[in-house]
C-alpha cells in the first residue's frame, strides 16, 4: 500500500483519540453526542479502509448499513435533547 494510505489511516487513528477525549471531557451532553456521532463516522471510515486493504467490496455494505443506523440514532439524540431543553424551559418558567 502507498504512503498516502498509511498516512490517512494514521490520521483516522489520531481522530479517534481526539474524539474519545471530547467524549470524556465534553462540557455538555450535546458535545458528547456529537463526539459519539463522529466516532461512528470514523468507524465507517475505518471499515472502508479495511475494505480497501483487503480488496473486498463486501465490507462496504456494512458501511451503508451503519450509516443508516447512525442517521436514525442521531435523529433520536436530537429529539431527546430538544425534549430536555423544553422541559428545562418549562421548569424555569414555573419558578
Amino acid at each position: 500500500m502507498s504512503l498516502l494510505f498509511w498516512l490517512s489511516a494514521f490520521a483516522i487513528a489520531l481522530a479517534y483519540v481526539f474524539c474519545l477525549v471530547r467524549m470524556a471531557l465534553g462540557p455538555s451532553l450535546a458535545d458528547r453526542i456529537v463526539a459519539l456521532d463522529l466516532l461512528a463516522n470514523l468507524l465507517m471510515a475505518s471499515i472502508a479502509f479495511f475494505s480497501i486493504y483487503k480488496k473486498q467490496a463486501i465490507f462496504l455494505d456494512i458501511v451503508v448499513a451503519l450509516a443508516l443506523v447512525m442517521f436514525l440514532s442521531s435523529t433520536m439524540y436530537a429529539r431527546y435533547l430538544e425534549k430536555m431543553l423544553k422541559e428545562k424551559e418549562k421548569r424555569d418558567d414555573t419558578i
